[in-house]
């Protein structure tokens, strides 16, 4: 959970990768060194990083690892705002995984597209997308892909803002799995989600416990983009209390 840590390590293999000609390794260390810059908002290195990862995954027709490439650019085009380069990639993607019969890889595929409807505010699309998801998660016994997606379906409730009840049930069974299975980074955007939830219900005192904690693991782990997002939210409470000096 150390980014900065995992950073110099993976540098260090990506230099010794290449130096032997390890094509496959080389990929891995770009695909996993764009994640930590992504994690740092640094979302145009990410990107780089990972369109020479899926130029050798291309290069070795490793399907599956093409697959998962274009899952993460198609994710760094929905943090650019640019949705249709987004939708394309995924969708790319979608057809490798489900061409070689890889249940996972589809799951966290549809679960990115989802995002892509978020976005564009069709909450309806975006939840059947996350439906299918949730299912192959579930029938795979997957435990981190299914607290993602349903972290992702609390988000699309929160939105929406119809049903915010819901949308904690949601997240609340998410950061359960997530305290199971020690997912720490997925943790930390849970909690603020639930800080966020709370504060909508008119909860402020239960909204700043989630987002303090929250903000305790995204400086842990480096996380800049979400730290200035929860730290954002933890001012605007104390500003609505009038408490200045904190906010």
């Amino acid at each position: 959970n150390n980014y900065t840590t995992a950073l110099t390590y993976l540098e260090e293999s990506l230099a010794i990768r290449k130096k032997i000609g390890d094509k496959s390794g080389e990929g891995k260390s770009l695909n996993n060194s764009s994640q930590i810059y992504k994690a740092y908002g640094d979302y145009i290195t990410a990107l780089t990083y990972l369109e020479q990862s899926l130029s050798i995954r291309q290069e070795l027709n490793d399907r599956y690892g093409e697959g998962s490439i274009l899952n993460n650019i198609g994710s760094i085009y929905v943090e650019l705002g640019q949705d249709e380069k987004a939708l394309s990639v995924f969708e790319q993607g979608l057809k490798i995984f489900c061409e070689i019969g890889d249940k996972i890889g589809e799951a966290a595929i549809l679960c990115n597209i989802s995002r892509v409807f978020k976005v564009r505010k069709d909450y309806t699309k975006a939840l059947a997308y996350l439906e299918r998801s949730l299912k192959i998660e579930r029938t795979s016994s997957n435990k981190f892909g299914e607290a993602r997606v349903l972290g992702n379906i609390g988000k699309i409730y929160l939105v929406q803002g119809e049903d915010i009840i819901t949308a904690s049930v949601y997240l609340k069974q998410s950061l359960a799995i997530q305290n199971e299975i020690g997912d720490n980074a997925g943790k930390g955007t849970t909690l603020s989600d639930l800080g966020m939830s709370a504060h909508v219900q008119g909860d402020d005192i239960t909204a700043l416990m989630y987002f303090k904690q929250g903000l305790a693991i995204f400086r842990e782990t480096g996380n800049k983009p979400e730290d200035g997002t929860i730290c954002w939210n933890i001012g605007q409470i104390y500003a609505n209390q009038g408490d200045f000096v904190s906010a």
